[in-house]
């Protein structure tokens, strides 16, 4: 039953795969096309073209990074000149202390630096109250 039924579907119909006159006819479609487009809907369009253009995939400025490994480098080679405690400004490097963008980098990367020597047992770190200096001493 199934089948049969499938098999009636399946046949060509009147008027769609075969025409009762016997011979196929043209058929022409009159597309009627009607905007509906708002003003948001332009400007939006428009931002989109226009950010498509202009995209340039974020850049950082590497000049005024200061680097872990640099800073790291860095207190390795001064760590024992320091005789006692000493604040942890003292190890940034020179000409870094100017320029509050290559300051905040500079101190970031040399506190950073500083914990990875007390993680490996060569550094000291002290604090008296919040916000107060870094203190760093080698460990004995």
């Amino acid at each position: 039953m199934r089948d049969a039924a499938a098999r009636l579907m399946a046949r060509d119909r009147l008027g769609r795969d075969f025409f009762a006159r016997g011979q196929t006819q043209d058929m022409q479609r009159t597309r009627r096309v009607t905007y509906t487009a708002t003003l948001l809907d332009l400007m939006q369009g428009y931002a989109r073209i226009r950010t498509r253009d202009e995209f340039r995939p974020f850049v950082m400025d590497r000049d005024a990074v200061y680097t872990m490994e640099q800073a790291l480098e860095r207190m390795r080679g001064l760590i024992g000149f320091a005789g006692g405690w000493s604040d942890l400004t003292s190890y940034l490097p020179d000409g870094w202390g100017a320029d509050p963008v290559r300051r905040r980098s500079a101190t970031a990367s040399t506190f950073a630096a500083s914990l990875e020597l007390v993680k490996e047992g060569h550094l000291d770190i002290r604090q008296a109250e919040a916000f107060a200096p870094i203190e760093l001493r080698r460990k004995d």
